[in-house]
């Protein structure tokens, strides 16, 4: 079975109080910015070089929040498997400049977030990432 492994952020910025974050249109659907790890990355090195790729965004501070979602699927009937490591960033940019891999973008509150991200797995990280922020910021 092939074993693909990527990281992406849970990337937030804070307006007037309020935390927003960033998700993607794929066209299917809505998804944080991520991408597949290269060789001889660590985890933080995708993360930003994939967020810069994806949305132009260059500043991003880590938080201490890091989680690994793990899920199945199919292409051309043969099982893949995909480890992706999540962590918890902030921005303080509010510009995105959408690449060709994606049609859009929006900076959501929490709750619209969990309506928009259609997978469980996804929308209990998020979930726990809040949760965080409540707590530490």
């Amino acid at each position: 079975m092939k074993v693909l492994f990527s990281c992406g952020a849970i990337l937030f910025r804070k307006e007037a109080g309020k935390i927003l974050y960033l998700l993607l249109d794929t066209g299917n659907r809505w998804d944080l910015p991520k991408g597949l790890r290269e060789e001889n990355e660590n985890e933080e090195e995708v993360v930003i070089r994939e967020v810069f790729e994806e949305t132009g965004i260059k500043d991003l501070k880590f938080l201490d929040f890091k989680r690994k979602v793990s899920f199945m699927f199919k292409v051309d009937g043969q099982l893949v498997a995909k480890e992706v490591v999540l962590i918890l960033a902030q921005t303080k940019e509010k510009e995105v400049k959408v690449s060709f891999e994606h049609k859009a973008f929006k900076w959501c509150g929490y709750e619209e977030v969990i309506e928009l991200i259609k997978f469980k797995n996804y929308q209990d990280t998020i979930r726990r990432a809040n949760d965080y922020l409540e707590k530490y910021l």
